[in-house]
């Protein structure tokens, strides 16, 4: 009987487990899904195959190589873009309630936090063994709220390059960040 119990505590602690990584990860998932078509907002979306097409091309050229290898293990990048100029205050304000509400979730440990006199930038990062599997910029200003979202294998000082050449504002942050795999969640 005591063996039943173990098992049936075992499959509700796995069951647990399950529901809050599903809840956490819809955290991020309401936000892309609820604002992505929303007027006023810019939203991106960048499938990992696009950067598999990338990383397959082979070239002498060292610095698309680098892009490649960088490139290689995204499975996905998401940007959702609240802009002053685009939106009512009403509506800019409503995204900065629920993206402060809604993240971080409690498997993401913070990386980085950048305070500015007009706002603020802060990296969040899920950990999957030794590595990042998610990174999350979340950019809190007066006139500009983002929220990007990379997933797969990550390693922050290549995507701080990657992030600076195609002109992603924040990500040059990263650069900064010593290592990351001896920080724990």
């Amino acid at each position: 009987m005591k063996k039943h119990g173990f098992i049936w505590m075992l499959g509700l602690s796995f069951l647990f487990h399950s529901t809050l990584v599903l809840a956490q990860e819809s955290a991020v998932e309401h936000l892309f899904s609820k604002y992505s078509q929303r007027d006023g907002f810019t939203s991106v979306e960048m499938a990992g195959s696009l950067f598999q097409l990338f990383a397959d091309v082979e070239t002498d050229d060292e610095e698309f190589k680098e892009f490649s290898e960088t490139v290689r293990d995204i499975k996905n990048l998401r940007i959702i873009i609240g802009n002053r100029e685009d939106l009512e205050p009403v509506q800019m304000d409503e995204f900065s309630t629920d993206l402060m509400a809604s993240l971080p979730p409690a498997d993401f440990v913070d990386l980085i936090t950048v305070k500015e006199s007009d706002g603020d930038i802060r990296f969040m990062g899920r950990k999957q063994g030794n590595q990042l599997s998610e990174l999350l910029m979340m950019v809190n200003r007066q006139d500009e709220k983002v929220l990007l979202s990379l997933t797969g294998v990550i390693d922050p000082a290549r995507i701080a390059r990657l992030g600076a050449s195609m002109n992603l504002q924040g990500m040059e942050y990263l650069q900064k960040m010593d290592n990351t795999k001896s920080k724990e969640p």
